[in-house]
C-alpha cells in the first residue's frame, strides 16, 4: 500500500522537517530534511545494528533522554494521503497537540493534512520536537533508480543521502574519540561491501555532481564508493578490499582541523591559506595513528601520502616512491575532487577530468595505474 515513488497522476506528498530544538536541530544537521519518498523512520540507532541494516532513516542521538524507540514514528503513504504512525513506542508522542500511540491512549497512526504540524516525539516533555509541513508536489513523473534492502525498495538519491549522514557521523565521533570512530568507519565500510550491488548505481549517481556544503563528507563517501569500484579490477578480495576501502574513506580526515570558513571559501586561496591545507595530510596521519591497530598500516599511508606525486612536486614530504594502493587511491582522490563542485568552482565533467588525468599521468601518476583507472 505505499507509494516508494510518485507516480506523477496526482500531486504526491512531500514532507519538509524543521528542528525546533538545538537536540532536533543537530539530528538534522542544521538543515531542513525534505522526504519524498516513503515509508520513512524516525528513531534512535540501534549500536548493535550492522549499518545499513534496522536503521531509522533519521537517527535521533542515542542519549539522555532515553524516550524513544528504535522504530518510534513511521511517514507513510497510502495513495495520496500520508500517515503518522507510532508503531508502539513506551511514551508515544503527540502531533499539534494530540496524542498518539495507543500505550498513552492516542491511535496507533494518524492522517495528517497539508500545512503545518507540531511534532513531540517521546512524550508531551521530550525535547524532539520538530515542525512538520506537509506540501504537495505538482512537477511532472520522474523516475529514479532503485534498490532492494531486504523486503524495501529505496531510491538511490535517499540511500546516498543515508549514507552521506552517516559519514557525518562517523567523523564527528572520529574527531571526538579516534579509536570508536575508526571501529564506526570499519563497520562503515565492511556493511557497505556487504551490498555489493549498491556500488555501481551509488557511483552513478554521485557522478552527477550536486553542490554541497559538506565538501569533505561527500569528497569522502565519493572517493569510497569509487576506491571499491576501482578495487573490482585490481582485484582486492577479503581483508586487503576492506582495508583498501577504509583507507579511501579515512584518507582526507586530516581537513576537519581546518577552520571551516578556509574549507568553505568562495574567494581565492591565499598562499598563507594553502599553506595550512597542505598541512592536513600529516594532521590526519597522527589522527589515524593515534587510533588504529598496528597492522592498519595502508591507513596512515594514505591519509599522509594521497597528495604525493610520482613526479616529487607533491607534499608534504615529496616523496616518489608511493606503493600502488597510496597512488590509486591518490588518483582517486584527484579524480573525484577536479569532477565535482568546490567552493571556488564548479566541476569539470566525468569525461574532461578523465582527458585531464590522462594528459597529466607522466607529471602525476604512473601511466600503468592510469591506464588500470580507467578501465
Amino acid at each position: 500500500t505505499t507509494n516508494t515513488l510518485r507516480d506523477g497522476r496526482e500531486p504526491a506528498p512531500m514532507v519538509v522537517i524543521r528542528g525546533i530544538n538545538t537536540i532536533s536541530a543537530n539530528a538534522l544537521h542544521h538543515e531542513d530534511l525534505t522526504i519524498r519518498y516513503f515509508p520513512f523512520l524516525i528513531g534512535r540507532q540501534d549500536p548493535e545494528a550492522s549499518t545499513l541494516r534496522n536503521a531509522p532513516d533519521l537517527a535521533l542521538n542515542d542519549r539522555q533522554p532515553f524516550r524513544l524507540s528504535r522504530q518510534h514514528i513511521v511517514l507513510e503513504r497510502r495513495g495520496n494521503t500520508l500517515f503518522l504512525i507510532d508503531p508502539d513506542s513506551r511514551h508515544g508522542s503527540t502531533v499539534d497537540g494530540s496524542p498518539l500511540g495507543k500505550r498513552i491512549g492516542g491511535p496507533p497512526e494518524l492522517a495528517v493534512a497539508s500545512g503545518a504540524h507540531e511534532i513531540c516525539l517521546g512524550g508531551a516533555n521530550s525535547p524532539y520536537r520538530f515542525h512538520l509541513e506537509v506540501v504537495r508536489d505538482n512537477g511532472a513523473a520522474t523516475s529514479e533508480e532503485t534498490v532492494r534492502m531486504g523486503d524495501r525498495v529505496i531510491p538511490v538519491s535517499a540511500l546516498y543521502d543515508r549514507l552521506y549522514r552517516y559519514t557525518r557521523d562517523i567523523f564527528e565521533q572520529f574527531l571526538a574519540d579516534p579509536p570508536t570512530g575508526l571501529e564506526q568507519a570499519r563497520a562503515f565500510v565492511t556493511s557497505l561491501l556487504d551490498y555489493p550491488q549498491f556500488i555501481e548505481p551509488l557511483y552513478a549517481y554521485s557522478a552527477v555532481p550536486q553542490p554541497n556544503a559538506a565538501v569533505v563528507e561527500t569528497h569522502s563517501l565519493n572517493v569510497t564508493l569509487y576506491a571499491i569500484k576501482l578495487a573490482r579490477t585490481l582485484p582486492l578480495n577479503g581483508k586487503d578490499l576492506e582495508c583498501f576501502a577504509l583507507a579511501a574513506f579515512l584518507h582526507d580526515v586530516g581537513m576537519f582541523d581546518l577552520p571551516a570558513e578556509l574549507i568553505k571559501k568562495q574567494e581565492t586561496i591565499t598562499a598563507e591559506e594553502y599553506e595550512a591545507i597542505q598541512k592536513h595530510p600529516v594532521t590526519g596521519e597522527s589522527r589515524i595513528l593515534s587510533g588504529a591497530a598496528p597492522a592498519d598500516t595502508l591507513l596512515p599511508a594514505v591519509a599522509v601520502g594521497h597528495h604525493e606525486r610520482i613526479d616529487g612536486k607533491g607534499y608534504p614530504r615529496g616523496r616518489r616512491d608511493l606503493s600502488r594502493e597510496v597512488e590509486l587511491i591518490a588518483m582517486v582522490d584527484f579524480f573525484e575532487a577536479i569532477t565535482h563542485y568546490r567552493p571556488q568552482r564548479g566541476p569539470l565533467t566525468p569525461h574532461e577530468g578523465m582527458r585531464m588525468l590522462i594528459h597529466l599521468k607522466d607529471g602525476l601518476f604512473s601511466p600503468s595505474l592510469v591506464k588500470l583507472f580507467v578501465k
